[in-house]
């Protein structure tokens, strides 16, 4: 992504290749990442995190979801399912709301959501959602 306003630009074939030579991996464009039904994001966190019988939430467009939706096998407190994320992450500095004490329904959308997506994880009956982002930026009430 260029930074200078021309948008994302084409890397020449030479880029890939030196790269391989050197066993560098590029993430280039997000959403096909995001859909892709065997290495998502969101499957990957949701199965790290312990997350089971997934299905796909959060449809942006063609190609799939962004999102999943799934259990944990048993209940757990807040804390723990955050312990849990921080381990699985390696992030620290979590930051949550608290609406509940324990955590048992959880969608993942992994690089951020609005306001859509966080009223479909509740329609589908989520009662927590773990995501990239945690500011409300559009200050709306949903995201409250």
């Amino acid at each position: 992504m260029e930074t200078s306003n021309r948008g994302f630009l084409s890397l020449s074939e030479g880029y890939f290749e030196e790269m391989q030579e050197r066993a560098v991996s590029v993430y280039i464009l997000h959403t096909p990442l995001d859909v892709h039904d065997e290495i998502s994001t969101s499957r990957a966190l949701a199965r790290e995190v312990g997350i089971k019988k997934l299905a796909g939430s959060y449809y942006q467009g063609p190609g799939g979801p962004a999102g999943r939706c799934g259990r944990l096998p048993d209940p757990i407190t807040l804390e723990n399912f955050l312990r849990r994320v921080a381990q699985v992450t390696r992030v620290n500095d979590l930051h949550f709301i608290r609406n509940r004490k324990t955590v048992h329904t959880v969608g993942v959308i992994a690089g951020g959501t609005d306001a859509k997506g966080i009223l479909e994880t509740a329609t589908l009956g989520c009662d927590t959602l773990l995501t990239g982002t945690y500011y409300n930026q559009g200050q709306t009430e949903i995201g409250q």
